[in-house]
């Protein structure tokens, strides 16, 4: 029996449509306002051909409208392919073909979904056994791989990290690597299906992080490089008793820095 879902985007719009929903360097939006641009989204790239069951590459680097993107490809009943913005034009010709993309939305095409006009409301249901999305290995051994994520191994990622972390009202989860990435694009959908805020950076850059904690963010996740130029560009400063999670991935971490980052009361937690 299959096991179904909300729009887990709408369900918050209509929950709490006057939260902030996403907070980039030039726009803020509440789960009203996303909602609303994502339907746009839809209707504009149902207008260009894209049906649902077809796989979309997504082809840009992080911002506002790659979130949205992200949503309407879902509540579109597509696959989404986040496809590397480092490989080269043959690498990217390679998975388009072994992803059996039917289109690539490049950052040119999400500003023009991303400004789309208005449209009426569209909403689905998510099947928890349905195919969300196809995550590329990085293929240091070998071509890459596309790992096929349902929309279930999503959902229970998000109840599994809720329960390990808790979770606030007042969350802000801040996203600076990149979304291609699964550890980028988790926060994303995470934060639409807890209500809270993703606070999506174009690049991870130590001083900017930094300030985002120093102004409220409450969630970040990182690697050991990553925390190692953040301490070093805070100096003696030591992180905000708001700050309630540095996820901390990559393999583990070296002691040295678990120690210095502990020194500046940063409550680390490795994945």
């Amino acid at each position: 029996m299959a096991l179904i879902v909300p729009d887990w985007l709408r369900q918050r719009a209509e929950i709490t449509p006057t939260r902030l929903g996403l907070s980039t360097d030039d726009c803020k939006l509440t789960y009203s306002e996303l909602d609303s641009r994502v339907d746009a989204a839809v209707t504009s790239l149902r207008q260009r051909g894209v049906a649902a069951g077809q796989h979309v590459g997504l082809r840009a680097p992080n911002s506002a409208a790659y979130v949205v993107a992200v949503h309407a490809v879902a509540r579109l009943g597509a696959v989404l392919v986040p496809i590397n913005t480092r490989l080269t034009e043959a690498e990217v010709a390679w998975q388009t073909a072994d992803a059996d993309l039917a289109h690539v939305l490049d950052e040119a095409l999400l500003r023009e979904l991303f400004n789309a006009p208005r449209a009426a409301a569209s909403a689905r249901q998510f099947d928890l056994d349905a195919p969300h999305s196809i995550i590329y290995t990085s293929g240091t051994t070998g071509r890459p791989k596309g790992a096929v994520l349902t929309y279930g191994n999503h959902w229970w990622s998000a109840v599994a990290s809720a329960l390990n972390l808790g979770l606030m009202p007042t969350d802000r989860w801040l996203a600076c690597m990149p979304l291609f990435h699964v550890g980028g694009l988790a926060i994303v959908l995470r934060c639409a299906i807890y209500g809270i805020t993703a606070d999506v950076h174009p690049r991870f850059d130590a001083a900017a992080v930094n300030a985002s904690l120093d102004a409220g963010t409450t969630i970040v996740s990182v690697v050991s490089t990553m925390l190692d130029r953040m301490l070093q560009e805070r100096g003696s400063t030591p992180f905000p008793n708001t700050l309630r999670c540095v996820l901390l991935g990559g393999g583990p971490a070296p002691l040295a820095l678990l120690a210095r980052a502990i020194a500046h009361g940063a409550p680390v937690i490795q994945t």
